[in-house]
């Protein structure tokens, strides 16, 4: 990395874009089916905050969240 770039925060995202947009392919999925947030999350295994800041991009998902969510929805 180059001296004059400051490097991520710890946890930051590498690609901000990334999480944004598998936030909203999440939301527009759980629209398409009718499914609330509330019955997302749980069945998914997340709390619905979390689950809201995913939809926000403002958290990635982890691996398990995904295959939770392809489950789920």
């Amino acid at each position: 990395m180059p001296a004059n770039r400051p490097s991520p925060a710890k946890g930051a995202p590498a690609d901000p874009s990334v999480e944004a947009s598998v936030g909203r392919q999440v939301r527009f999925l759980r629209h398409q089916l009718g499914v609330t947030a509330r019955n997302l999350a749980e069945r998914a295994g997340l709390s619905v905050s979390a689950l809201s800041k995913i939809e926000k991009g403002r958290i990635s998902p982890y691996l398990s969240a995904s295959k939770a969510f392809e489950k789920a929805l």
